[in-house]
C-alpha cells in the first residue's frame, strides 16, 4: 500500500499528473492528537511545476499523524527541483531515541510568528519559507508548492573546494531575487537516514525511516547578494551526509535562495 502510495505521487509530480483527494484513513486507536489541527482536504490541486521549492518539515516521532508526513516528504524530496530539510521539535517527543532538537521548536516559532500561522503544530511543513500547511495533507501541499512556485528562490551551488572543511557557495547574479530586504545566511547539517522503530508513545511499534533530518544549525551572517560567491566552513562528521544552506528574509522569512551539498 506504501509503495503504490509512493510511486503515484511519484509519478503525479514528475509528470504534471491531477492530483486527487487523498484522505487518510485511521483505526480508533489512531484517533487525531491535539498537536494537529483537522483542516478540510482541498478538492483537487495542482502538481509541483519545475521552479525550484525549498521543504521544511516539522514533525515529531510521537505524532500519530507524522508518519505519513514523513512518508509524503520522502517521496517529494526526490523530485530534482525539490530540496527538503526535516527538524523534530521537543515540545512533542518520545521518551526513547528522541531526534528532537529544541532549535527546531524555536525556528517553528519564528516562522509561527513571521506567517501568523498560530501556535505550533505537528506536522507542518514550510514551503519556501512563506506558505504553510498540514504536512501530510498530500493535495494541499501540493496547492501550496504551486502557490509558492510563483515567487521560487534562487537556487545556488555550493562546491568543496581545497582544504578539509572549505566550500564555495555561488549564484549568478542576474538570477538574485530584486528584494531589498536584508537576508540572512542558515547552515543545516543533514543526517544520514534514521531507521527507527519507534519505542513508546502514539506510534509504538512503527518502523520509520527518516530523511534529511537537521542535526545542527547555525547563522551564518547577513547574505551579501551583490558578491556572487561566498567561501564558508562546514565541518561534516561521519553521521552526515551533506548540509543544506539557505538565504532568507530577516522579516518575511522568505527563504530567496539555497543550496544542497550531499557528500559524494
Amino acid at each position: 500500500m506504501r509503495a503504490t502510495l509512493k510511486l503515484t505521487l511519484m509519478i503525479a509530480v514528475l509528470t504534471g499528473a491531477f492530483f486527487g483527494v487523498l484522505t487518510p484513513s485511521y483505526s480508533q486507536n489512531e484517533m487525531p492528537v491535539a498537536a494537529v489541527p483537522v483542516i478540510p482536504v482541498e478538492s483537487e490541486a495542482a502538481p509541483a511545476g519545475q521552479e525550484f521549492t525549498v521543504l521544511e518539515l516539522f514533525s515529531s516521532q510521537a505524532c500519530v499523524f507524522c508518519p505519513k508526513a514523513d512518508e509524503l516528504f520522502a517521496a517529494l524530496i526526490t523530485v530534482p527541483n525539490i530540496i527538503g530539510v526535516s527538524c523534530h521539535v521537543d515540545y512533542f517527543d518520545v521518551r526513547v531515541g528522541s531526534l528532537s532538537r529544541p532549535f527546531c521548536t524555536a525556528r517553528q516559532s519564528w516562522y509561527m510568528q513571521a506567517l501568523g500561522a498560530g501556535p505550533n503544530y505537528t506536522p507542518q511543513m514550510i514551503v519556501n519559507g512563506a506558505h504553510d500547511v498540514v504536512g501530510y495533507k498530500l493535495a494541499d501541499v501540493s496547492l501550496e508548492i504551486k502557490k509558492a512556485q510563483k515567487n521560487p528562490p534562487l537556487r545556488m551551488t555550493a562546491v568543496k573546494s581545497e582544504g578539509a572543511n572549505n566550500y564555495k557557495l555561488s549564484w549568478k547574479e542576474q538570477t538574485v531575487p530584486a528584494e531589498n530586504e536584508p537576508a540572512i545566511l542558515w547552515l543545516m547539517l543533514i543526517d544520514k537516514p534514521h531507521h527507527v522503530d519507534i519505542a513508546d508513545g502514539r506510534n509504538k511499534g512503527k518502523k520509520v525511516t527518516y530523511l534529511n533530518i537537521v542535526s545542527d544549525m547555525e547563522e551564518r551572517g547577513d547574505w551579501d547578494r551583490a558578491q556572487n560567491e561566498k567561501d564558508i566552513t562546514v565541518e561534516l562528521g561521519p553521521q552526515h551526509q551533506g548540509f543544506i544552506i539557505i538565504a532568507q528574509g530577516r522579516q518575511t522569512s522568505r527563504i530567496l535562495a539555497a543550496a544542497e551539498f550531499k557528500v559524494p
